[in-house]
């Protein structure tokens, strides 16, 4: 799929991947350190969702050790259909999802660690024509001091970004998305509470979001919640540049939970609220994910994943009944199929 799709835009698809692997490559540099016994047990442990897994469940009572705990996890999931003279109807189509994810975990007597890069890009062929179904480019840090009895003072920073353009699908020659276009840099402070090794609540009442619209054409636009340029429309020309940055302070709610249903079937959630004080407090920006993984042998799993995004301030167009509206609307993925899971 990626030798197809290389014909269409060679430089992207061979620029991309040569920085991805240098980034890769430096991170795991940076942190290749020996791992404890205790930490090579406590793999099975490590969230596959954003939240930063910073080794604050493991021996609560004990914080007189140093735990370190660094890896990575590559997975490759497709689904497939095809039909041959079909009479109700079909569509031949392969949909393909690349994913890594690199983290390093350190435990240092009551102060936690933690560092997390996430990447994916996925595509789906269907007649002849290539279309984007994932893009994601996430980096994490957070810092952990325990306090007592379960809770602890949690710092975290988050960079959200995708790697190639998006576009209007059907027509792919207007593009609503591109590298830094957005990108989110979220910068919380506040308390982590850990009722048990399942389940995790980070509440940050002193937080910042910063929306960055590096494609001038977008922010020209307003794309995003920034502030557009004036347009004329006798020269049909920008009279001025729009924003390409937009601040919001407030606040952030995070839960994240892990169960094992079975042996072999996992499922993890993650609750992303956040609220901006100074604008519409009662607006609040929604994210929500949710994987599931039923493991077939130590390679093969069955993996359902959903994402749902609600942002107010990202304005969409919408036909309804032959007219055009502009407004906020939920977003919503789903993807499910089979996966190819690689551990190091």
């Amino acid at each position: 799929m990626i030798c197809l799709f290389m014909k269409k835009n060679k430089i992207l698809i061979l620029r991309i991947p040569a920085i991805m692997l240098l980034f890769c490559g430096l991170f795991l540099n940076s942190f290749s350190q020996q791992e404890s016994d205790t930490a090579r047990l406590r793999m099975n442990d490590i969230s596959t969702l954003s939240m930063v897994d910073t080794l604050e469940y493991y021996d609560e009572g004990s914080t007189d050790s140093i735990i370190i705990l660094s890896g990575g996890v590559a997975s490759i999931l497709a689904s497939e259909s095809m039909f041959a003279n079909w009479v109700q109807g079909g569509q031949n189509s392969l949909n393909s999802i690349a994913k890594i994810r690199l983290f390093h975990n350190k435990r240092k007597y009551r102060n936690y660690y933690g560092h997390t890069f996430n990447a994916a890009l996925g595509y789906i062929y269907a007649n002849g024509d290539f279309r984007k179904t994932e893009d994601r480019l996430d980096y994490y840090f957070k810092y952990s001091s325990y306090i007592r009895n379960k809770f602890y003072f949690s710092t975290m920073l988050n960079v959200k970004t995708q790697i190639l353009p998006g576009y209007n699908y059907p027509d792919d020659s207007v593009k609503i998305s591109n590298f830094l276009a957005p990108a989110y840099v979220l910068l919380k402070i506040g308390f982590d509470y850990m009722p048990g090794r399942n389940i995790k609540i980070f509440l940050a009442p002193l937080s910042s979001k910063v929306t960055i619209v590096a494609d001038q054409n977008l922010a020209n636009n307003g794309y995003f919640g920034v502030i557009s340029g004036s347009f004329d429309i006798i020269t049909e020309t920008f009279l001025s540049l729009g924003n390409n940055l937009r601040y919001e302070f407030g606040g952030f709610v995070v839960i994240g939970i892990k169960a094992d249903i079975t042996r072999n079937w996992r499922l993890e959630t993650e609750l992303d609220l956040f609220s901006n004080y100074k604008n519409d407090p009662w607006n609040v920006d929604v994210d929500w994910q949710l994987e599931s993984r039923l493991k077939l042998s130590k390679l093969f799993s069955i993996n359902f994943e959903s994402r749902m995004i609600y942002d107010h301030d990202i304005k969409m167009k919408v036909d309804e009944g032959g007219k055009t509206l502009e407004g906020p609307r939920v977003q919503f993925k789903q993807f499910l199929g089979l996966g190819a899971n690689f551990k190091f």
